[in-house]
């Protein structure tokens, strides 16, 4: 990677802080609606709930990195040594955005691998076994704890945080002042490797899975009485994955492998400036995007949302009509 000083505009700090907000905001309305419909709760969902705290956890890290962003370079520029004196005072925040997001980044990558594994399974294979609680404690041993494991090598490394130089948004992530073979390797083994992994795996089991479904003509509930049909959700998934992640991934690859001149070409200064745009937008995205499709465009849970709105306005015009009558009455 190359060494350049780069300011963020302010659209992409808006960007990234109101993707944050919307997915957690997104992610709440998960929770909220799996602990209070109880016809919605099968296993998927609950292996949903997984994946969306770790997506929450993403946007609360991205958010601290919007503030923290915000705050130090506020009418600082980035100087020519890459070094800010008033950056280093918040390095600990930094250290630990970086270790928040990069842990669940992974843990929301592998969640949603698993999600795949387990409904390709229980329909293709017709088994249960990905049910079983010796399945539920592996699942949470692989999505949580290697993870955690990386992260904590990484902090152990002091390769955790930012050199105030090379700009990859407003977040931190791994230091860009190491040698770039060891942020090469660090990036395959902590971000890039699982992305490539998941999106291979979830594609192919996601593309197989609708596949098999138009072919037999079936619907999930044929299958087993622990999928609902609005599950079938979840084969979409995998190209909202795609659509939010594919930028930061493309960025990657582009500014690793290319040479100095390349990149600082105009033309590609041009477009790393809108993959980064958009980067800024979709790697916070994933918890919106998914109560988009587990909430919004699920009946049931879409059902529900439409009483309950229907109640409360009901209640307040209530509320209001009494008040009217008992100032009339004085």
């Amino acid at each position: 990677m190359t060494g350049t000083t780069v300011t963020l505009a302010t659209y992409n700090l808006v960007l990234t802080g109101t993707s944050s907000i919307l997915s957690i905001l997104g992610g709440i309305m998960i929770f909220f609606t799996y602990c209070k419909m109880r016809e919605i709760r099968n296993f998927t969902r609950t292996l949903l709930v997984y994946l969306t705290l770790a997506d929450v956890l993403v946007s609360v890290g991205h958010l601290i990195a919007v503030i923290r962003y915000s705050y130090v370079y506020n009418g600082i520029p980035k100087t020519e040594n890459c070094t800010s004196n008033e950056a280093t005072k918040f390095e600990t925040t930094c250290i630990g955005q970086s270790f928040l997001t990069t842990f669940a980044s992974l843990s929301s990558f592998l969640w949603t691998t698993v999600i795949a594994i387990h409904l390709w399974s229980s329909i293709v294979l017709k088994t249960r076994r990905t049910e079983k609680h010796s399945m539920h404690v592996l699942y949470h041993v692989i999505c949580w704890i290697v993870p955690l494991t990386i992260v904590l090598v990484l902090l152990h490394k002091n390769y955790l945080g930012e050199d105030y130089c090379y700009g990859t948004g407003v977040w931190c992530g791994i230091k860009s002042n190491l040698p770039p073979r060891e942020i090469e390797k660090w990036m395959y083994i902590a971000d890039i490797g699982w992305q490539m992994a998941c999106y291979l795996s979830t594609c192919f089991l996601y593309i197989h899975l609708k596949f098999y479904l138009v072919r037999k003509s079936l619907i999930l509930e044929s299958f087993t009485d622990r999928l609902r049909n609005e599950d079938v959700n979840f084969v979409f998934v995998w190209m909202v994955i795609y659509l939010l992640r594919l930028w930061g991934f493309t960025r990657f690859f582009i500014t690793t492998y290319s040479d100095a001149k390349t990149l600082h070409k105009p033309r590609m200064k041009s477009f790393l400036n809108f993959l980064l745009l958009m980067q800024s937008y979709g790697d916070s995205g994933q918890g919106f995007w998914n109560f988009v499709l587990f909430c919004i465009l699920d009946k049931t849970v879409r059902k529900h949302l439409k009483i309950w709105l229907r109640c409360y306005y009901e209640e307040e015009e209530r509320e209001r009509l009494l008040g009217d009558v008992s100032v009339n009455s004085q």
